[in-house]
């Protein structure tokens, strides 16, 4: 008896050791999150942590003083769709590149530091960049199938997703597909170095369950692939592009160095260098545009040409030391600008309008036509939000608001204005002083939170706003940052 308690006494202290030494294991593990940044501190808001409602009942706000090694980020031109709000980490990274994450519009973290990049979300997908790449997530993180790259799909559709600070006024969104007939690229290579393409329905693709090499609606032949786009994809074959219908039949040879995917039946073709009547090569480097039956529309002369959206591209010109020398071109491939050249992004149209800058420095804003319909031109100005235009009418350099009519619905009184976004605009009259916010009859909001910006606000009513105060602190001066969420409670 006395033995077999001297056994179990053996036994139980031999377990004892096991787990003192599984203890010790565990206590001196590296800890792989030690350089992880602190999260968004959802403690550290106002007094009372507590949304508060501004006097006049129009907006209320949420106030937040960031701690550790995190803060909201901000930046005036961005707009966050579906109050999915960005914050930034001050930690170095790779090369001093901040990290970001999002966060709602309690200040609440949603996800981890996860992006180089502070990309917004748009119809429920955002693009998020890493230092190995970049991939598709939703809005709970989780990854997207790319059926191309930028491309995936969600519900029925097959949307674009891009870099974007603020909601693309053109999306491109191929909606209500049938998954059994639509087509998209299918690699049948196992080498990644060596990819052969061919067309597999989205279903095949990606939904059944089929061997790699069967089921192609399209023969795998190309070593590169684009999407089907107005009943066209370009193709590379050979070493040379061209475009194929769904049935796999070439309907523009393959004699281009490069293509593009149509788009309103125009896309752009590239080409290192063509030749003479003799056989001898004329290099030109060089992008034009072409129409559905494969027929030049504009010569070899571009840099670069964007997609065209309602009948009209911006295209870059080589001519000049920089690509943002643009023009724009009708679908016919005709010049509509007169101007020559405008050496600031030209962005889409917005009622009608889109502002441009002649080489005299002189900005106005043209029409669809290419006309300054408006008649007028201003020392700087802004592009259309929301119904009006910031723009500087006159050498005292004071911006106002203008209306599509062309005249100004607020005068120019203001050193400093944002852009209109759901009936309100961030403006300063003084910059030694505070900024606030104003409606478009001018009336004044938020005054008292002496406010330094504001970002644009989105869909549910919902901008992120800070204010930079100087603060002493054991005899040392220095700049204190709160951060505010502003919700519009009566529009």
């Amino acid at each position: 008896m006395k033995s077999r308690k001297i056994i179990v006494l053996i036994l139980v202290l031999s377990i004892l050791i096991v787990f003192a030494g599984c203890s010790e294991s565990k206590e001196i593990k590296p800890n792989l999150d030690i350089n992880q940044p602190d999260t968004v501190y959802d403690d550290i808001m106002d007094s009372e942590g507590k949304w508060v409602l501004d006097p006049t009942g129009t907006f209320s706000y949420l106030a937040m003083k960031p701690m550790g090694n995190t803060r909201p980020f901000f930046d005036e031109d961005y707009e966050f769709p579906e109050n999915m709000f960005l914050y930034q980490t001050n930690t170095p990274h790779v090369d001093d590149i901040k990290l970001y994450g999002y966060m709602d519009t309690n200040f609440k973290k949603l996800s981890d530091p996860i992006s180089t990049e502070p990309n917004i979300f748009m119809n429920g997908l955002a693009r998020i960049e890493s230092d190995s790449g970049y991939y598709i997530v939703n809005t709970e993180f989780e990854k997207k199938d790319e059926i191309y790259p930028g491309y995936t799909i969600a519900d029925s559709s097959i949307i674009r997703v891009d870099w974007t600070n603020r909601p693309a006024a053109n999306p491109y969104i191929h909606a209500n597909i049938d998954f059994n007939e639509y087509l998209v690229p299918f690699n049948a290579s196992d080498d990644p170095a060596n990819p052969i393409f061919g067309y597999k329905t989205v279903n095949d693709a990606y939904f059944n369950d089929i061997p790699i090499e069967e089921n192609f609606a399209v023969s795998p032949v190309f070593t590169e692939t684009g999407l089907f786009r107005d009943g066209l994809a370009a193709v590379q074959f050979e070493g040379k592009w061209g475009y194929i219908n769904e049935f796999g039949e070439t309907v523009i040879d393959f004699i281009y160095d490069d293509a593009k995917s149509f788009s309103e039946g125009i896309a752009s073709v590239f080409l290192i260098c063509e030749y003479d009547k003799k056989g001898r090569p004329l290099w030109i480097n060089k992008w034009a545009m072409i129409n559905k039956t494969g027929n030049l529309i504009t010569p070899y002369k571009f840099s670069d040409v964007e997609e065209s959206i309602n009948g009209l591209c911006i295209v870059h010109l080589n001519e000049y030391p920089q690509d943002l020398f643009q023009n724009i071109f009708n679908s016919e491939g005709k010049q509509i600008t007169a101007f020559g050249y405008t050496t600031i992004p030209i962005e889409p149209f917005s009622y009608g309008f889109t502002r441009v800058t002649d080489a005299q420095g002189a900005w106005y804003f043209i029409d669809e036509f290419g006309k300054n319909s408006l008649n007028k031109t201003f020392y700087a100005a802004r592009n259309f939000s929301d119904g009006l235009a910031a723009v500087k009418p006159g050498k005292k350099l004071a911006w106002g608001y203008l209306n599509p009519q062309g005249t100004m619905s607020i005068e120019a009184n203001f050193m400093k204005v944002g852009d209109f976004s759901q009936g309100y605009a961030f403006v300063n009259k003084d910059l030694k002083k505070p900024g606030y916010l104003i409606d478009k009859a001018e009336k004044g909001y938020l005054k008292g939170l002496e406010l330094s910006g504001i970002s644009r606000f989105n869909e549910n009513g919902y901008a992120i706003a800070f204010r930079e105060t100087l603060v002493e602190i054991g005899g040392v001066t220095r700049q204190e940052t709160t951060y505010y969420m502003i919700h519009i409670e009566q529009p």
